[in-house]
């Protein structure tokens, strides 16, 4: 079954036996593969990602490719949620990861982002994140989403504030971890 649903110049696919597609002029979001392990071994690397989100332990492809099989991938049986590779349509070539999840920490979906520095400062986390609010309201139906972000990443909290996010304040999801919590009523 594929349902599209089309908005200005975004088209959404979702097709339960082929994943999630989101496809921008710009970008295209699509469900993570085991091919892509050597893209986000450099994600997972990246000092950014391991200052604002966390140090996966991963330190080469086959770990990755591990990790992507038997934690990332798996998320897509639950209901269309999951981690999404984020490609620049132009040149075809992973920069990101965008993301819907149900954290048992929390009631509502949380929407998640990271890019390479050739992803960094050109409106691609906006997009991508624009285009995954869209997919929380108009295809999963969501009334309400939620973002979390380190208290020290202000690129992260302004692309969140560009997109109306209301703040919500200083919250433990992980333990002994602080994050700082948004929130987006449709």
């Amino acid at each position: 079954m594929t349902i599209l649903v089309v908005k200005s110049t975004v088209l959404i696919a979702l097709n339960y036996n082929q994943g999630m597609r989101i496809q921008t002029e710009r970008l295209i979001l699509r469900e993570v593969k085991a091919s892509d392990a050597a893209f986000y071994l450099d994600l997972f690397k990246d000092p950014g990602f391991i200052a604002n989100i966390n140090d996966k332990g991963l330190n080469n492809v086959q770990q990755v490719k591990h990790y992507l099989e038997k934690k990332v991938i798996p998320e897509y049986c639950v209901a269309g949620m999951g981690f999404f590779t984020v490609i620049e349509a132009s040149s075809n070539k992973p920069i990101g990861v965008s993301s819907i999840l149900q954290r048992k920490e929390t009631a509502y979906k949380d929407i998640g982002y990271a890019f390479l520095p050739a992803g960094r400062g050109k409106g691609y986390a906006t997009e991508a994140t624009r285009h995954m609010m869209y997919y929380a309201n108009n295809v999963l139906k969501e009334s309400k989403i939620i973002a979390l972000t380190s208290p020290k990443n202000t690129a992260s909290q302004r692309v969140l504030e560009k997109l109306h996010f209301t703040y919500v304040g200083l919250k433990e999801i992980q333990k002994e971890k602080m994050d700082c919590m948004y929130e987006y009523n449709f």
